[in-house]
């Protein structure tokens, strides 16, 4: 189910209480906090004003399943194992034609053991950054800080990107060495609207990229994501993706096609290390400390090639006849396989 009740006290403040889910950014994909997962309970808060939009968000996540791969099991609670997220979220218009975002949030297990903090109030503060309190409580929750821009270009167009950080080490950048730990990725993307002087033609092209063990952690019930799905990217980390989206109305027709070119670098069968592309993994069982590279493990490459077409039936009621095709491959060490679907409804 999903659904949420809103209340706005007046023209700055918007309380909303729901169970869904979010999307940050202005791409298909979202590396800060996407729709992919499935729907959870939040409380979120959002303050307007002048040429700035903050937002507060609070969820409970949980992971559908009691053990996981370094042993932790459930024994402190009732049902799955849950955890929770605080982020913030500050939107400022710089100027008419530019928007810069900043980003942040904490994930953190509520644990119901004797002798242990359950639930910490700390990170309810609605505007302190979360990376102070962190430190002055010597957390060792999971923090990931990020940047979101769009710029407005000329022929109804706009560039956007993403930036995320989740940790690095700024001398083991410039030293080009491989540290496992500098965990960051980024996003570059182009839409442009009635493209070409076409009326209702929308074209889209985008670059996502992440390093390898970004949003994992060393205690996986703690990592960036919700009902055993990434909350960022579906492909976790230790990936490229290359998009073309295109999209046309004409009259009552809709068509769109859409290109997606993948890799990553999968685990090793029979291999128990983590080569950094599933969120769950425990990174402390990497290969090594340096010399990690994109897409070391098993090098995967996914393309998919989907092609729809609607029609609106009913314009009030955005009723559509649709019908769909769905070219898959998929290719690694282990084997090929394509995949073609075809979807009607």
């Amino acid at each position: 189910s999903s659904g949420y009740v809103s209340y706005r006290p007046n023209k700055m403040f918007v309380v909303q209480f729901g169970h869904g889910k979010h999307f940050i950014g202005d791409g298909y994909r979202s590396l800060l906090l996407s729709d992919n997962t499935f729907n959870y309970p939040y409380l979120r808060v959002q303050t307007t004003f002048w040429k700035v939009q903050y937002t507060n968000l609070y969820t409970e996540f949980q992971d559908i399943n009691y053990f996981l791969d370094n042993g932790i099991d459930n024994y402190d609670q009732m049902g799955y194992a849950k955890k929770y997220m605080s982020a913030h979220y500050l939107s400022i218009n710089a100027t008419k034609k530019l928007n810069i975002s900043l980003f942040e949030s904490v994930i953190w297990r509520m644990n119901h053991a004797p002798g242990s903090t359950g639930f910490d109030v700390n990170y309810l503060n609605p505007i302190a950054m979360l990376r102070p309190i962190e430190f002055s409580i010597k957390s060792p929750n999971n923090m990931l800080v990020g940047l979101n821009l769009k710029y407005k270009l000329p022929f109804k167009s706009y560039g956007y990107g993403q930036l995320i950080l989740d940790e690095f080490t700024l001398e083991q950048i410039k030293s080009n060495n491989g540290y496992w730990a500098n965990k960051f990725g980024c996003q570059l993307g182009y839409k442009m609207f009635n493209s070409f002087g076409f009326k209702n033609l929308t074209m889209q092209t985008e670059y996502n990229w992440v390093r390898p063990y970004t949003y994992s952690h060393n205690n996986p019930q703690q990592n960036y994501a919700h009902y055993n799905q990434p909350l960022a990217h579906p492909l976790g980390a230790n990936f490229s993706e290359l998009l073309l989206i295109v999209n046309y109305k004409w009259k009552n027709f809709v068509i769109d096609g859409k290109i997606i070119f993948s890799k990553y670098g999968d685990n090793i069968k029979g291999d128990p290390a983590a080569y950094g592309n599933n969120v769950y993994d425990n990174y402390v069982d990497r290969p090594a400390d340096f010399g990690i590279e994109m897409y070391q493990g098993n090098l995967t490459t996914v393309n998919i090639k989907n092609f729809n077409i609607a029609y609106i039936v009913n314009l009030k009621t955005n009723l559509k006849i649709n019908l769909g095709v769905t070219l898959r491959d998929f290719k690694n060490d282990d084997g090929e396989q394509q995949s073609q679907f075809i979807n009607f409804g």
